[in-house]
């Protein structure tokens, strides 16, 4: 994608403003699951930055198929499919016209795309899904800090995945390739 560079600065950027981590990845959310009966190996596209956000994307990944293998590590089971999964941020809006401690809305806009593609590499499914996360941000008047950045891009992140997983889980296509897969394996 276009933006592959601009996600991995702006979560740097929004780590370092809020000077924390991306502990916001690991609270609730969607816990729908779907476990299609595949295992897939996921590779993820170098705009998936951060083990925190692998991380969130491959534990709702993980409630859409039965087995998730990401790229790079082995596996006793054989691998039904693959699937790719790529980020982009398109846009931070943000606006601070003065140092005060004051809180100030934040606006970040999030798209992926994920493409599944079967064991003998044509494309079953691809879909690309955008969110729009808005938060506030908060500054202070001594200093050029901005605080609560890394929350809604977090936000953004975790509901983009979600997203994505209940795409995948409902997915006919994908329903249908996990029915014949799992006929072939009796």
């Amino acid at each position: 994608m276009k933006f592959i560079g601009f996600i991995g600065m702006a979560a740097v950027l929004a780590g370092s403003l809020a000077g924390c981590g991306w502990s916001r990845f690991q609270s609730g959310g969607d816990s729908q699951g779907y476990w299609l009966p595949l295992t897939v190996l996921v590779r993820f596209d170098p705009s998936v930055t951060g083990a925190a956000v692998a991380y969130v994307f491959r534990r709702e990944l993980g409630l859409a198929f039965e087995r998730v293998r990401v790229d790079g590590t082995d596996s006793r089971h054989v691998v039904d499919g693959e699937l790719e999964v790529s980020l982009g941020l398109k846009d931070i809006g943000l606006a601070i016209p003065r140092k005060a401690d004051k809180s100030y809305l934040a606006t970040v806009r999030l798209g992926g795309t994920v493409v599944f593609r079967d064991q003998a590499g044509a494309v079953l499914y691809t879909k690309s899904l955008r969110t729009d996360m808005e938060g506030e941000v908060q500054t202070t008047r001594g200093s050029c800090d901005v605080s609560g950045l890394a929350e809604v891009i977090n936000e953004a992140g975790l509901i983009l995945a979600q997203g994505i997983k209940k795409n995948l889980g409902t997915s006919v296509k994908l329903q249908e390739y996990a029915g014949q897969r799992e006929a072939a394996r009796r």
